[in-house]
Parts: C-alpha cells; sequence; structure tokens
C-alpha cells in the first residue's frame, strides 16, 4: 500500500528587529521541518538568492547588513521530496531619514549687465528628490523636469538664489548662492603692474614723484600716477 504524503513542510521566521532603521543590521531565525524529506530550501532577500543554505539544519540564521531605506522581504520556500512546497516571508519597510544633497553655485562674482549668469545646482537623494523650490531674491523661480527656469535678462543688483529640495519622506536640504549684475559692460578691475617713487631718495623740501604702472582689458586705465607732491 502506497501513501502519498500530501503534508506541507513547516516554515517560520522571525527577525531580531520589529523596525529596523537605515544602517543596521538585522537577523533573520529560520526554521523548516517536514514530515518526510526535504529536498530543496531557497531563501531570497529582496529577490536575490541567499547561499550556503544546509538542509540537514531544522534551524539557521541569515544576517543582512547595511539596510536602505524602502520595502524589504525575506522569502523562504520549502519543498519535500513529495512536491509539497511551502512559502514564508518576512516583510518589513525601512524609513527613509537621510536628507537630499544639495548645492549651488554661480561660475562668478560679477556679471556685466550684458552678460547671462551662469548657474549651476544640483540636488540628489539616495531615493529620490521629489520636489524643489526655489528664490531669486524674493521672486519664486520655476521648477520643472529637473531644471529650475531662471531668468535670461537681468537688472543691475545684487541676487541671491536659495534652492531647497525634499524627499518622499519629507526629508529636506538647502542652499544658496549670490551674484552680482554690475551696471556697464566691463566688470574686470585694472591690474597695478608696479609702484614706484622717483628720486628713491628724498630731501625735505624737493618734489618727489609716485609712479604707478597698470593695465586693463579695455585697454586705457585713468590716473596712472600720481600727481608731484612736495614733501
Amino acid at each position: 500500500v502506497s501513501v502519498k504524503d500530501t503534508t506541507l513542510p513547516s516554515v517560520s521566521v522571525s527577525r531580531d528587529l520589529s523596525k529596523p532603521a537605515m544602517g543596521d543590521t538585522v537577523t533573520f531565525t529560520i526554521k523548516v521541518f517536514d514530515n518526510h524529506v526535504l529536498s530543496s530550501v531557497v531563501v531570497t532577500f529582496d529577490g536575490q538568492s541567499v547561499p550556503g543554505i544546509d538542509l540537514s539544519a531544522d534551524t539557521f540564521t541569515v544576517t543582512v547588513e547595511g539596510l536602505g531605506a524602502g520595502d524589504h522581504a525575506l522569502v523562504v520556500t520549502a519543498t519535500d521530496v513529495s512536491g509539497n512546497v511551502r512559502t514564508t516571508q518576512s516583510k518589513f519597510t525601512v524609513a527613509d531619514t537621510e536628507a537630499p544633497v544639495v548645492t549651488g553655485s554661480s561660475d562668478k562674482e560679477k556679471y556685466a549687465v550684458d552678460e547671462v549668469p551662469v548657474i549651476r545646482w544640483s540636488a540628489s537623494d539616495n531615493v529620490e528628490v521629489t520636489k524643489a523650490e526655489a528664490w531669486l531674491n524674493e521672486t519664486p523661480v520655476a521648477y520643472a523636469d529637473g531644471a529650475l527656469l531662471l531668468p535670461v535678462t537681468y537688472e543691475p543688483g545684487t541676487y541671491t538664489l536659495k534652492v531647497q529640495v525634499f524627499d518622499a519622506a519629507g526629508n529636506t536640504a538647502a542652499a544658496q548662492c549670490s551674484f552680482q549684475i554690475m551696471p556697464s559692460t566691463d566688470v574686470t578691475c585694472p591690474v597695478i603692474e608696479s609702484c614706484g617713487c622717483l628720486p628713491d631718495h628724498w630731501e625735505v623740501g624737493s618734489p618727489a614723484y609716485i609712479l604707478v604702472t597698470a593695465t586693463d582689458d579695455s585697454g586705457s586705465v585713468m590716473n596712472p600716477q600720481t600727481p608731484t607732491k612736495q614733501f
């Protein structure tokens, strides 16, 4: 007389942390039993196979280090030689507590009135940046498709761009940068090449000359030397 085995294997999964946090290490204790003989025990964590499962052991552990934010699942599937299958899983969610990273900078401190400022900014998150808010001085700046819609023309003055980004968990970060729009097209200061005096030794009551040599990208420099002065 042949009696067919229709009893499913018994599988239980427990873990040492009920609410794991980001970066935690969690250890699962797995117990597997069958009334006859097991043919396989397959363990996966987040869809990835966990190697080294010993079928001769009724109880074994699986340790996962450095948990990231999001949903996680450890799944155990036990099959006996009669083809009976039992699947048990342990699901949990790790809260995202990591703030986004945002940076902002201007290529220059001063721009000519006819220049378009070059503003560089970036934002990243361990999961996803879901929203960004920005202000140029007190004026809101639109944000679309990952880009800030900044003006292309500016009146002379000082401007500060402030950017604040958010992720789905409500974590936030902010950055800002400032720049000036000068009233002219020339924003490069003259360069003093040398400064000296004649004669090297002065006598009381004699005239002395203080000589300054300067250059400018415009090709001309106003008042390159001081007037003669008597000491």
